[in-house]
């Protein structure tokens, strides 16, 4: 099981390959990259968000996994407390450094790179806790992480952003499919693949063209970790650092995630988020709201190499705990 974990993460660490080796080859350049990524959040991920909700959520689902971004926004929450216990603890931090430190325990990778991951565990459905899952991860970033990093107060302007386009059709997907469970409209017309119907067809294209998300995902994620400075990454308070995010804080979230009312599977997608390294783009927002960007780009490098170990382990040691507590 331990094996099948660490081949699962290899896996998907390795689809980030080409990304990393275009970018150092120079055969992306910067401005290219950030054009692929705009493109996807824009077009490619949303369409995958859509299709995956309302083929996966019917209105009961829905209903009975509303906890799921509340785990995500609660993963968050707890990687901020641990952050901000852990701070008081270190000597000799500018007020950069600190707010640094909270942000990178608060923010890990909450959507492209557990994604394929999920999806090797889990499948289709998987992939849909996943995505719903994300809003409680996004408002969680721009409320507690922006504030965090900026050292201000919550602005209506940072909240805009739960109106991004891949939020959006999250929205409009629960709406939709909402709406046509209120007219009686069944899956077999829907959704089944012997049905004509205009919104099969809709759905399918759409299915087919999300599908694109993770291989860019991917190798957008690549490139970017070709732009990080990896010198720096063993010491101390980057260690430090990389151990609450990818060991202590999974340990902690794991009894909260169980014991919110989801079924097993979505309760694995959580505990999957949760083990997760910094997400790539906390170097990023620390361009805009400030901190420490020689530290956060540090840790985004670092969290990630480990995470190649810590994942499969922490997985597996959560399994075996929550076998464990299932037994008793």
């Amino acid at each position: 099981m331990l094996l099948g974990f660490f081949l699962a993460v290899l896996g998907v660490l390795a689809m980030a390959l080409p990304g990393f080796i275009s970018m150092r080859s120079k055969w992306l350049t910067e401005d290219a990259v950030s054009q692929i990524a705009r493109f996807q959040v824009n077009c490619v991920y949303p369409c995958l968000i859509f299709s995956s909700i309302y083929s996966n959520y019917g209105m009961q689902r829905m209903l009975s996994s509303i906890a799921l971004p509340a785990g995500s926004f609660m993963i968050m929450l707890c990687g901020y407390i641990v952050g901000m216990v852990a701070v008081r603890l270190i000597r000799n931090q500018t007020r950069d450094e600190k707010k640094s430190f909270v942000f990178q325990c608060l923010i890990n990778n909450y959507s492209y790179l557990p994604m394929p991951l999920v999806d090797l565990l889990y499948g289709p459905e998987g992939v849909a806790a996943l995505l719903l899952s994300t809003l409680g991860a996004e408002l969680a970033v721009w409320t507690l992480g922006v504030t965090t990093l900026s050292g201000e107060k919550i602005h209506l302007s940072n909240l805009r952003r739960l109106l991004s386009p891949p939020l959006a059709a999250l929205y409009l997907a629960v709406i939709l499919r909402l709406l046509t469970d209120t007219l009686g409209i069944t899956d077999d017309w829907v959704l089944s693949p012997n049905t004509s119907s205009a919104l099969n067809r809709a759905l399918e294209t759409m299915r087919l063209f999300g599908q694109a998300t993770i291989p860019i995902a991917m190798t957008v994620a690549g490139a970017r970790l070709a732009m990080i400075n990896f010198a720096g990454v063993f010491k101390p308070r980057v260690i430090l650092l990389s151990a609450l995010r990818l060991v202590i804080i999974p340990l902690l979230a794991f009894p909260l995630i169980n014991m919110l009312p989801l079924s097993p599977m979505e309760i694995h997608v959580l505990v999957v988020v949760s083990t997760m390294p910094v997400a790539i783009a906390s170097f990023l927002l620390s361009e805009v709201y400030g901190g420490d960007r020689h530290f956060i780009s540090t840790t985004a490098a670092s969290t990630h190499i480990f995470s190649l170990a810590t994942v499969p382990l922490m997985l597996f040691i959560l399994q075996k705990i929550g076998e464990t507590l299932i037994g008793k």
